[in-house]
């Protein structure tokens, strides 16, 4: 960029654009902009994990914050408190929606511009993650005229993904499909979107009473962000409308334990709840470098403690399981990665890597998935106030065959999918 001292408005605004397609073109989900004592330091989120990417003088930081926080229309001179806002940009003939949070730190203020691309067509659930018993449980609730599916991930998760085409699989143009949505990530056929806006006072709340008015079919509820929504939106489930409602929680049956947290009562969840999906996004191994080892007695010791993997019962079922992938299509390699008795091999990033992942190993993203069915088993649990996540789980593993994240991820990971070890990292596991 030059003398800093002498940047001039359109230098910033070529330097933001230009920060901006680097993301768009390395797919990146965040920007981080960061004040160092010597210098800024730009990284990029791709594929979950940060790269360090692009160093900046540090006296061009206050015209970079003001450039921005102009675009978002934030407050340029306000550096002592956070902001937030948004504002729109085209990449390449694709139009982007960047939030932008600001942060006082140690050096100044750092900038994070999150990317969502606009008007993405939502792509099928199998591509997104979902296989097996899974995705036709997930089929069986959307064939359904009313109730109401959640949907649970941590933010950046990809939640509203899977919400858009969940409601995409519908495919048909007869039903009335409302949505309140944060932001408008996809553009869903034949769906009235609407996204809320707290500057004019629409919230989800607002919103979503406002799309009951017009009596749709299908209602697309963004987050549960309260009880007054979660009251609402599992009332419209009971009432004759198929509801998709997302939630931040770290697992389905924690979502469930949540929403009796805040005070909606068992008979209604049980009347209106079908499914919960929960998700957590994971990167997935270069299909073209990809490496298949045997595994070693040390690591097998390790996976039985990392995963809590006991007793021939425990390994049958994985290897169960990963037939039913492999019927299913998950992989390309066909030879299992098991034997009824053992894991026999590891799938694992090639640390050069190749040209179609950019010599990293790792080339986009997938989700971890379970599906939970609220069964009477459920229910029962929730009368009960001392059921925790950990203990309603295991008893929906034991007597139901409930396939939670970390056996999802296990699964994937024997078919080629993702790393054993990033699987661990983000089930929590150990």
């Amino acid at each position: 960029m030059g003398n800093a001292e002498k940047f001039t408005r359109k230098q910033v605004a070529q330097t933001v654009q230009l920060l901006l397609e680097h993301g768009a073109r390395w797919q990146a989900s965040d920007i981080h902009i960061e004040p160092h004592e010597q210098y800024v330091l730009v990284r990029y989120r791709i594929d979950g994990h940060l790269r360090s990417a692009h160093k900046i003088p540090r006296k061009a930081l206050p015209a970079l914050l003001e450039q921005c926080k102009e675009m978002a229309l934030l407050d340029p001179k306000e550096v002592l408190a956070p902001q937030q806002g948004n504002f729109q940009t085209t990449v390449k003939d694709t139009s982007y929606t960047v939030q932008i949070t600001t942060m006082p730190v140690y050096g100044g203020e750092k900038l994070v511009l999150h990317l969502t691309a606009q008007a993405k067509a939502p792509v099928p659930l199998a591509a997104l993650g979902y296989w097996g018993k899974n995705l036709e449980s997930m089929q069986t609730a959307l064939a359904r005229s009313f109730g109401t599916i959640i949907v649970t991930a941590p933010k950046h998760h990809g939640r509203p993904t899977t919400q858009a085409s969940m409601v995409a699989a519908l495919n048909n143009p007869a039903l009335s499909i409302a949505t309140i949505e944060e932001h408008l990530s996809y553009r869903i056929p034949h769906a009235n979107q609407t996204a809320v806006n707290p500057r004019s006072g629409l919230s989800m709340l607002k919103g979503l009473q406002a799309v009951l008015h017009q009596d749709p079919n299908v209602v697309v509820v963004g987050s549960i962000t309260d009880k007054d929504v979660a009251d609402l939106t599992i009332e419209t489930g009971m009432s004759g409308h198929l509801v998709v409602a997302g939630m931040h929680s770290d697992s389905a049956v924690s979502s469930l334990l949540h929403l009796r947290a805040l005070g909606v009562p068992d008979y209604l969840m049980a009347s209106s709840i079908k499914i919960v999906c929960a998700q957590r996004l994971v990167r997935k191994l270069c299909e073209h470098c990809r490496m298949r080892t045997a595994i070693t007695e040390s690591q097998l010791e390790q996976l039985k403690k990392s995963f809590n993997i006991s007793g021939p019962a425990a390994f049958k079922r994985i290897h169960e399981l990963e037939i039913e992938a492999i019927e299913s299509g998950i992989g390309e390699d066909k030879r299992p990665s098991t034997s009824s008795k053992t894991i026999t091999h590891l799938w694992r990033p090639n640390r050069e890597g190749c040209e179609a992942c950019g010599h990293t190993g790792y080339n986009g993203r997938t989700a971890l998935t379970e599906v939970l069915t609220f069964s009477d088993r459920v229910h029962k649990a929730l009368l009960d106030p001392k059921t925790t996540s950990a203990s309603l789980q295991a008893s929906l593993i034991k007597n139901e065959g409930f396939v939670p994240l970390a056996l999802d991820g296990i699964t994937k990971s024997l078919r080629g999918h993702v790393a054993m070890h990033d699987v661990l990292r983000v089930t929590h596991t150990a």
